[in-house]
């Protein structure tokens, strides 16, 4: 809006009256106050009254928004002369106030006298001044003319001049927020308004090109108003160019049009994407406007028509006639163009109508209408090939039919539900299944009719699981029209409707009653199985505590025989006595460990140990054995070996010891080596391989394998000849299993055999257990007071020479009541707990003297069953420790030498 200082204002418009937005008059003109006098302040009520319209106007601000097109006459009141003005309301954002613009209604000269009007008292622009000259005229008729005119003449030129400064003025606003300037043709700067400025300085204006296009203007004098599109930053605008060749300048005008520009590219990148969409679709795609002239359509479209023009071609065209044109493409011509115009004159959407075409292809149509506003601005055709689609759906329905021939025929039985479980289609077979007829069925809720009490919650479940799309199988028992109860495999599946809605379900139903009766006859027998395999193991720990008893009296005996004064030939024949028994130890231990391996409940226990002291151990045990049979037995580390790690050093040494032993069994002459390999070492592990290497008979290829089968050897003449159980590499084989690797086997038939294993072991700490410089020997350990529970005479026996050698007192009792009886009576230091016992067992007493008598005497039981899990059972019963039988000297003088350090 252009804005112009009050006294410019005021020239332009001399009738003009403002209101505020309470109607009070603000300011009017000078023209219209020689009329009206000093109204200012006053309601527009108090100066005015309508004439027109007078009805469809009020009083009322809103009002006056509401009427700025219209032509209003109002009439003065209670002046000196009552005077009619013809004007229009025009609104000011700026002040939220009303302009009326107006002239007064002047029918007579003599009315301008009256109010001491004068024809400057016009605006130049308005037309009442040519109706006054009329007037004049007519009354000054007798007058000189001539005279006259020139005073007229006088006074217009005057106006124009000053009209002229007006519109100069109004060209170059500084308020204007777009630029405005005027430039010589020597492209001289004689005028820029703000605007102007701003794109001189930050746009370098002066320095564009537009300026080379004005210069060639000037040159070819081509003085026509002209317009430029030009970019200036980040902005566009359009350059207006008006030259005033007489004068020698240009004004220049420039309209910021980026909002336009941009929005003209965004029309045109959506068009462009519409249009590569509407060209890429698998569809023909027309559409028309009202008149049915082609506003865009593709390629598809004209291949699926047969018309030979590029669908760019077609845009404009006519396709009134178009139905005529290509009804002989179809099987049915006269129904093709009938549907057409019935669709056209219905104007409703139309999907999915299947059409016909003389050459095979079957089409789908789509009708769109578009509506504007509620007003019809055309439609748009949608045809695809579904030929492919249509004929898989009627072999889709001829598959279906035989399927269900089929499923008809098969022995499953089928039931469809609704969402409540009502039946609402049975196929024959279920009927068989049941007992119960097509028509006693249809219309009944399946739950309630078949399922039992105890499975209404689990169908309930089921339902729920199928009407949230899931498909579920699950067994469950449903009562025939006989009574009989029969079990079923149930494999159920929502049915979906073609909004893709569950609508019931479908239930397959396989008759596994025969089977029912097989598995519960395999538990019955996996039962027995079970408890077969308990009475197993009981068995076997009975039978471990029955020969581990009497073996601890006969080793602990002849260790202590031994030690006594013996001539040669006793000291021959306890010797005998000894290696037999411990021959007879190793016997019973490979078979306990077997059974462990083969119930799976093979315990590993991981501590630190370190590689030196294993290898020591293995010296003292089967360095004799190597010496008797004068066999060299070599021991070989790897330098790179770490020497510490955590692992399950007992079972370690109990594969080595029986991979050794086998070596020297079955070695005459030569060597047995044992070699500890460091393969690979990382971070906080290394791998580590253990290979033992002999120069014995051999083994055949073909029977590498079976060398570690229970009770196995090479052949039958290996057990004559060498003795052994063939459980040892069986239990070693076990055991490296468990260790996660692997025994292999490398052997020449008299030549020798390696046996080797790879195990994965972390590091290990140098901190590792061991005795302090005061040996057993050299405790005096004779104010210990011991209570020894055992009730074999033999082992008494040897707990006496034990203790008495060390001149320990003690009390030894044979059987929990009586260690009860004697911890009630006497203080003791120590309980060495025999486990199985007559009258009260050693598990039963220590838990009584635990909790019922609250002593914490520490207990250590004897047993012969020494597992992870046995020592988990004797400490929850309140023990301590445990010895396990046969026990050595030095292992029950290390548990009383514990006791003595604390």
């Amino acid at each position: 809006m252009i804005l112009f200082e009050e006294d410019i204002f005021d020239r332009i418009f001399p009738f003009y009256v403002q209101f505020d937005d309470q109607l009070k008059v603000r300011k009017l003109g000078h023209s219209l106050r020689k009329i009206l006098g000093d109204i200012e302040s006053k309601h527009f009520s108090e100066v005015f009254k309508f004439v027109r319209p007078r009805l469809s106007i009020e009083a009322k601000f809103n009002s006056f928004l509401e009427n700025q097109n219209t032509i209003v006459i109002l009439e003065s009141i209670d002046y000196p002369i009552v005077t009619r003005f013809r004007g229009q309301l025009v609104y000011e954002n700026n002040s939220n106030t009303i302009l009326y613009l107006n002239s007064p209604w002047i029918t007579e000269t003599v009315d301008l006298g009256l109010h001491n009007l004068l024809i400057s008292d016009f605006a130049l622009h308005d037309t009442m001044t040519d109706v006054l000259q009329v007037l004049r005229s007519k009354e000054i008729v007798n007058e000189d003319l001539m005279t006259l005119n020139e005073e007229l003449l006088d006074q217009r030129d005057e106006l124009i001049k000053k009209n002229d400064e007006i519109v100069e003025l109004s060209k170059f606003p500084e308020q204007n927020p777009y630029g405005v300037l005027r430039i010589s043709f020597k492209r001289q700067i004689l005028y820029a308004n703000p605007s102007a400025d701003d794109l001189i300085e930050n746009h370098h204006l002066m320095e564009h090109q537009v300026w080379d296009e004005i210069e060639s203007k000037i040159f070819q004098k081509e003085f026509q108003k002209s317009e430029i599109t030009i970019q200036l930053g980040d902005f566009f605008y359009l350059v207006t160019i008006v030259p005033f060749q007489e004068k020698k300048y240009f004004n220049i005008y420039f309209s910021n049009i980026t909002e336009l520009i941009n929005s003209r590219r965004s029309f045109e990148e959506t068009s462009s994407r519409l249009f590569t969409l509407i060209e890429s679709m698998n569809s023909g795609i027309l559409a028309e406007d009202v008149n049915r002239k082609i506003l865009v359509t593709n390629q598809m479209f004209c291949q699926l028509f047969n018309i030979p023009v590029q669908a760019e071609h077609l845009v404009g065209a006519d396709c009134s006639e178009s139905a005529e044109q290509s009804k002989h493409l179809f099987k049915n011509p006269e129904g093709f163009v009938a549907s057409i115009d019935q669709i056209l004159k219905n104007k409703k959407p139309v999907f999915g109508e299947i059409l016909y075409m003389a050459n095979g292809i079957i089409l789908e149509r789509d009708y769109i209408p578009v509506f504007e506003k509620g007003k019809y601005n055309g439609h748009i055709w949608k045809y695809q090939d579904v030929t492919n689609i249509v004929q898989s759906k009627i072999s889709l329905q001829r598959t279906e039919e035989k399927y269900r021939k089929i499923i008809e025929n098969l022995k499953f039985g089928l039931i469809e539900v609704d969402n409540d479980e009502n039946i609402t289609k049975v196929y024959p077979a279920f009927c068989e299944l049941i007992g119960y007829s097509e028509e006693e069925l249809l219309g009944k809720n399946a739950s309630e009719l078949f399922s039992e009490e105890e499975d209404l919650e689990l169908s309930r479940k089921e339902l729920e699981a199928r009407l949230g799309g899931k498909s579920n199988v699950y067994e469950r028992k449903i009562r025939t029209k006989e009574g009989e109860l029969k079990y079923f495999i149930i494999s159920g599946a929502p049915i979906y409707n073609d909004r893709n809605e569950v609508v019931g379900s479908l239930g397959i139903h396989l008759d596994i009653s025969e089977r029912k009766k097989l598995e519960d006859e395999l538990i019955k027998a996996k039962e027995l199985a079970i408890d077969s395999m308990k009475m197993k193991e009981l068995f076997l720990a009975n039978i471990s505590h029955e020969i581990r008893t009497p073996m601890n009296a006969i080793i602990g005996l002849s260790e202590v025989l031994l030690e006594t004064n013996l001539d040669l030939e006793q000291n021959k024949f306890v010797h005998a006595i000894k290696v037999s028994s411990n021959n007879l130890l190793s016997l019973i231990n490979d078979i306990l460990d077997f059974s462990k391996i083969e119930s799976g409940k093979l315990e590993l226990d991981a501590v630190n140990f370190s590689v030196k002291d294993l290898v020591q151990n293995l010296k003292e045990i089967l360095g004799l054995k190597a010496r008797q049979k004068s066999l060299d037995l070599i021991f070989e580390l790897d330098p790179k070996l770490n020497l510490v790690f955590v692992f399950d050093s007992l079972k370690i040494s109990q594969v080595l010891i029986n991979l050794i032993n086998n070596s020297l069994k079955f070695t005459e002459k030569g060597s047995v080596k044992l070699e500890i390999i460091a393969l690979r070492t990382d971070e906080r592990e290394q791998l580590v391989r253990f290979a033992v290497t002999d120069t014995g008979i051999g083994i055949d290829e073909d029977k590498i394998e079976s060398i570690f089968d229970d009770f196995s050897q090479e052949d039958v003449t290996i057990s004559r000849k060498y003795g052994g159980t063939g459980l040892g590499l069986s239990i070693s084989k076990g055991i490296v299993t468990a260790f996660k690797s692997k025994i292999i086997v490398e052997s020449k038939k008299n030549v020798g055999s390696t046996f080797y294993f790879d195990l994965l072991l972390p590091f290990g700490t140098q901190d590792l257990p061991g005795n302090d410089d005061k040996t057993y020997s050299e405790v005096d350990f004779q104010d210990l007071k011991l209570l020894i529970a055992e009730d074999n005479k033999f082992n008494q026996m040897l707990i006496k020479a034990i203790l008495d050698k060390l001149k320990i007192n003690y009390v030894i009792v044979e059987n929990g009541l009586q260690a009860l009886d004697e911890v009630r009576k006497n203080e003791y230091d120590l309980i060495l707990m025999d486990i199985q016992m007559p009258e009260m067992d050693g598990l039963t007493a220590s838990e009584k003297i635990r909790n019922d008598l609250n002593i914490h005497i520490p207990i250590i039981a004897l047993t012969a069953n020494a597992g992870k899990e046995d020592e988990r059972i004797y400490l929850k019963s309140g023990m301590n420790g445990y010895l396990s039988k046969p026990f050595k000297k030095e292992e029950l003088f290390e548990k009383l030498y514990i006791l003595y350090k604390k």
